[in-house]
C-alpha cells in the first residue's frame, strides 16, 4: 500500500493517493507521513493540514516526518497562528530536539515574519554547528531587512 500511495504522491497524483489512502485498511506512520508531504510537496496545504488535524483526532502521534512536513506547510503558506500551535505539540510531545523539526519550526517563524521566536528557537537548536540552522535564520533575518 505504502509504496503505491508514495508512487501516486511523488508523482502530483493526488486525487488517487487520496483513494488509496482511504481504502488501506491499516495506515500507519508512513503512510500519514507520505500523505502530508505530499500534499504539501504540491502546495495544498490546507488539505495537509486537513489530514494533520484528523490524525491528532484519531490520537495518533505524528512522526518527525509528519511534524516537518506540516511545520513546512505553515512556513510555505504563512500560517503562523497553526505552527505556533504545532510549536506548543513539538514541545509538549519531545520532539523540540530533534534538529530537523528544530529547523522548520525556525523556517515557519522567519518566513511568517516573526523574527524573535525564530531567533528563540535558534537558540534552542542542540546542534548549533548546522549549516541549515545558521542560513535559515540569517535568511531570515535577510528578508526582513535586518541583514
Amino acid at each position: 500500500w505504502n509504496v503505491m500511495l508514495a508512487s501516486y504522491a511523488k508523482g502530483g497524483e493526488l486525487q488517487r493517493a487520496k483513494e488509496v489512502f482511504e481504502k488501506m485498511p491499516i495506515k500507519d506512520d508512513v503512510s500519514w507521513s507520505t500523505m502530508i508531504s505530499g500534499f504539501v510537496q504540491n502546495g495544498d496545504f490546507e488539505e495537509a493540514f486537513r489530514l494533520f488535524r484528523e490524525l491528532r483526532n484519531l490520537g495518533l502521534t505524528p512522526n518527525e516526518v509528519s511534524l516537518t512536513g506540516i511545520l513546512s506547510a505553515c512556513a510555505q503558506g504563512g500560517a503562523f497562528e497553526f505552527g505556533r500551535i504545532l510549536h506548543g505539540f513539538v514541545e509538549k510531545a519531545g520532539f523540540g530536539w530533534m534538529v530537523s523539526v528544530s529547523n522548520v519550526l525556525l523556517d515557519t517563524y522567519a518566513k511568517c515574519g516573526n523574527l524573535s521566536m525564530a531567533r528563540s528557537v535558534f537558540e534552542r537548536i542542540p546542534e548549533k554547528m548546522s549549516a541549515i540552522s545558521w542560513t535559515t535564520m540569517i535568511s531570515g533575518l535577510a528578508m526582513h531587512g535586518c541583514g
